[in-house]
């Protein structure tokens, strides 16, 4: 990141702090002042800066796994945090309108503190020794508020590249904050960043090595 982008970022940073404004209103902050060919990267450092990848590691164990996206027989490989953003799109789908739809995630995927890889379109999650999976969903249960995009199942369906990610069958998306938007827009096109995090957990079903 550039010095006047870091500058920007602890600037903004340090003013929503002092305020005491929780992390998602601080995270629109940014993208409601930031030009969008700079938000994406800017976020990011943003949520690095804010320490939310260790204040936020335990909570992949808080809470019950709601019936519909629990894995049978599973054996957890790994448990990554993302934090990000989802991108939505204002489109038009047959006769509906012009409507905020989902077009993809962006998030930076972390372990222990330190980034380790990136989460994006597909869904896609890919570490950083380029051990790659594709996955999709195949059940969800509502998030915690209608602000929070839902936690998901998703079946893997593609995988590259060698480690223990690509083992996984199942993944998980547990514990989401933020990322969800709708609505109707005006301007086909035109995009908008709603920041989110969630915790993702891999899981292995079958008895290949």
């Amino acid at each position: 990141m550039d010095d006047t982008l870091h500058f920007r970022v602890m600037k903004m940073k340090d003013t929503q702090m002092r305020a005491g404004t929780p992390w998602l209103e601080q995270a629109r902050f940014l993208c409601a002042n930031v030009a969008s060919r700079d938000l994406v990267r800017l976020l990011l450092s943003f949520f690095s800066l804010l320490g939310l990848s260790s204040a936020s590691s335990t909570s992949a164990s808080s809470g019950a796994v709601a019936d519909p996206i629990a894995v049978e027989n599973g054996v957890k490989i790994m448990t990554l945090q993302a934090v990000g953003v989802q991108i939505y799109e204002c489109s038009t789908v047959g006769s509906d309108g012009a409507k905020w739809r989902l077009r993809e995630p962006l998030a930076s995927l972390m372990r222990d503190g330190k980034t380790v890889g990136r989460h994006y379109a597909g869904p896609t999650w890919e570490l950083s020794l380029g051990e790659a999976i594709v996955g999709k969903v195949d059940a969800e249960s509502p998030g915690v508020t209608n602000a929070d995009v839902p936690r998901l199942r998703l079946a893997v369906v593609g995988r590259s590249g060698g480690g223990p990610l690509i083992k996984a069958d199942v993944v998980q998306r547990l514990n989401t904050k933020g990322g969800a938007f709708a609505g109707p827009c005006n301007a086909i096109g035109t995009f908008h960043l709603e920041p989110y995090s969630a915790d993702y957990v891999f899981f292995r079903t079958s008895t290949k090595d």
